[in-house]
């Protein structure tokens, strides 16, 4: 029988988790060609909307996909997200 207290994590979470570091990732780059490189108006411009979109997208993952779900059988099994962090290696 199964212990209804475990943890189980669903595989939407686990995407959206993976999803949200490789936004961050792109975030993160937007930032530091902004920071380092003398942009153009249009170019910055282009650049600032590529971060805004990556980062909406990964804060509406990070707050929407990994809400506690119930089961098909309706038991109320809660699935929790995995902690947010950045790992993914460059």
């Amino acid at each position: 029988m199964e212990n209804s207290n475990e943890i189980h994590y669903g595989p939407a979470c686990l995407l959206a988790h993976h999803l949200v570091d490789k936004l961050s990732v792109i975030v993160g780059y937007c930032d530091l060609l902004t920071e380092q490189t003398e942009l153009d108006r249009e170019n910055a411009m282009r650049l600032r909307l590529v971060r805004d979109m990556a980062k909406a997208m990964a804060e509406k993952l990070a707050t929407n996909q990994c809400q506690p779900a119930e089961t098909a059988s309706g038991a109320g099994e809660r699935r929790h997200p995995l902690p947010l962090r950045s790992s993914v290696p460059l």
